[in-house]
């Protein structure tokens, strides 16, 4: 499944390269942190988790493309919580 994701999101990366979009916004996750207390920006992530990896992969990707390319791009890194009575949600602080 990791794979599939990872295909298709350098599938989306190539499209944006060639279509000259404005801006191109990955959505990712802390999860690359892994089980890190501090999260924040200045420490390098180290996954513990195959999504966290995959996550950080796309990551890269992005930032290939932004130098390869020129792309523009925001890499968003969004905490999901899950409570009783929902599926998830994103926690996003802009």
């Amino acid at each position: 499944m990791k794979a599939v994701n990872l295909m298709d999101c350098g599938t989306r990366w190539t499209c944006a390269s060639h279509g000259n979009p404005k801006h191109f916004f990955y959505i990712s996750s802390t999860e690359v942190y892994g089980n890190m207390e501090d999260r924040s920006e200045n420490i390098e992530p180290v996954p513990a988790s195959i999504n966290g990896h995959t996550l950080l992969t796309g990551e890269n990707y992005c930032k290939f493309y932004q130098h390869e390319f020129g792309l523009n791009v925001t890499i968003l890194r969004v905490s999901l919580y899950l409570w009783a009575g929902r599926k998830g949600g994103f926690s996003l602080q802009v």
